[in-house]
């Protein structure tokens, strides 16, 4: 995808929303490096002279307060996550009782409804 920037904004833990005016998609020709962070600078030319854009869309406008909480929904999860790997390390220094099948069933159940933050049934 490439994107027309429309406005920045930061949040009040530092971080920063990139609010897109314009967007295309592009062919797949062009090798993102890696880097953890979705925002670089880089020769504009090297890029565009490795990819095909795609038509031109509006983005849909997203209100910064929208935005927030999804992202803040996503590092909720992002920390349950984390809490539960530390307990199952916790966990692993103590040697664990056998458990049945089923009962494996079920933490791995609540586990995954935990994660995502809906009820067992």
């Amino acid at each position: 995808m490439i994107a027309m920037i429309r406005d920045l904004q930061r949040d009040d833990d530092g971080r920063w929303l990139i609010q897109f005016d314009e967007f295309a998609e592009t062919s797949d020709t062009f090798h993102w490096p890696g880097y953890r962070n979705p925002v670089t600078y880089m020769n504009e030319q090297d890029v565009l002279d490795q990819v095909q854009i795609g038509e031109w869309e509006t983005m849909p406008d997203v209100p910064f307060e929208t935005a927030q909480t999804i992202r803040r929904g996503d590092d909720a999860s992002a920390a349950r996550i984390a809490e539960r790997d530390a307990q199952r390390r916790s966990a692993k220094e103590q040697p664990a009782p056998r458990r049945t099948f089923g009962q494996v069933l079920e933490d791995h159940r609540a586990q995954i409804a935990e994660e995502l933050g809906i009820d067992t049934s």
